[in-house]
């Protein structure tokens, strides 16, 4: 078996089913993103990027609503002073602000504000506090040396992965929610997680090339790093394509099969014949009917080995 999985990961571990895309795609091609106003969308750019800096970048295996909203409270209310509350934030003082999160065990305040104060110290020490300058210093690029997604480097949360999840993620949410409009938009990757990985699994689109790998794509512990690299870059080749079938942008698919992903395709007990309407938000309720919109082509509907993949066991603060 060991030997096996070396073998395959030595060439490229997965194949991509560009049919599988296409009839994903078929589900995608209908979604709009709708136009909503949010707490943090009456403050400046400035304000507004820096909280997201901030949101995302300890954004990881937490609930994304539950987080973002507890931040924006605690955060908007001295807006413009962020980026030095942020700077010396303690564990306790972030701990508080969970206090009423089910899951205790997930808060991990002392990793999370640590992570917190480097996002305070390097806007003040780069950007004199002012996240606006990075907006400036890019000069409307999202790639390439001094692009947004470059300068994001400067923050540890975001240039520890070496697919850059979180700077994506945050790219994605900026234009999705019409903070940022980027003169390069349409070379914005896919950001790949756990909720996506295991949808893309499930539904055939990345298939391993060996069974020697069916073990660690089923909740195994301990994978090679390079096994959750290749898989996060299949995926991500495979997002891109059913982007591009289904004539949509990279961060509404992004954000369409990542509620997919968290909502129906669980790693519990996946919602195929019916689907809790009420986890998903309005605008992609309309994707919905009552089964799982990718049911009708779904592997793991007549394959027991697509039913068991999950993700792999792989704990990183950016994973």
């Amino acid at each position: 078996m060991i030997n096996s999985v070396e073998k395959s990961l030595q060439g490229e571990p997965f194949l991509i089913d560009p049919i599988a895309c296409s009839q994903a795609a078929k589900v995608l091609s209908s979604y709009k993103t709708p136009s909503e106003e949010l707490p943090w969308s009456t403050f400046s750019d400035s304000v507004q990027l820096t909280f997201k800096i901030a949101f995302v970048s300890v954004c990881h295996s937490f609930n994304w609503d539950f987080l973002q909203g507890r931040m924006a409270e605690e955060l908007l209310v001295s807006a413009n002073e962020m980026a030095s509350r942020l700077s010396t934030l303690s564990s306790r003082e972030f701990a508080g602000w969970l206090i009423e999160y089910s899951k205790q065990e997930r808060v991990r305040a002392q990793e999370r504000s640590k992570i917190l104060r480097n996002v305070g110290r390097v806007l003040l020490e780069e950007w004199g506090g002012d996240a606006g300058r990075i907006l400036v210093q890019c000069q409307g690029r999202l790639v390439g040396e001094n692009g947004f997604l470059d300068l994001l480097d400067r923050f540890d949360s975001y240039s520890v992965d070496p697919l850059r999840k979180k700077s994506q993620v945050l790219a994605h949410d900026l234009l999705r929610e019409g903070t940022i409009d980027f003169v390069d938009k349409e070379k914005i990757a896919p950001a790949i997680d756990y909720h996506i990985m295991r949808s893309y699994l499930r539904t055939g689109r990345v298939v391993p090339r060996s069974p020697a790998l069916n073990p660690y794509l089923g909740g195994h512990p301990n994978p090679r790093a390079r096994l959750v690299y290749k898989l996060r870059e299949a995926v991500a080749e495979a997002a891109e394509l059913t982007a591009f079938y289904a004539g949509i942008s990279v961060p509404d698919l992004n954000y369409v099969e990542w509620q997919f992903g968290r909502s129906i395709c669980t790693a519990e007990q996946p919602s195929c014949d019916h689907v809790p309407k009420d986890r998903l938000p309005h605008d992609v309720v309309s994707l919905v009917e009552r089964k799982c919109p990718y049911s009708s082509f779904c592997a793991a509907r007549v394959n027991e080995n697509y039913q068991m993949y999950q993700e792999p066991v792989f704990d990183k603060g950016y994973y």
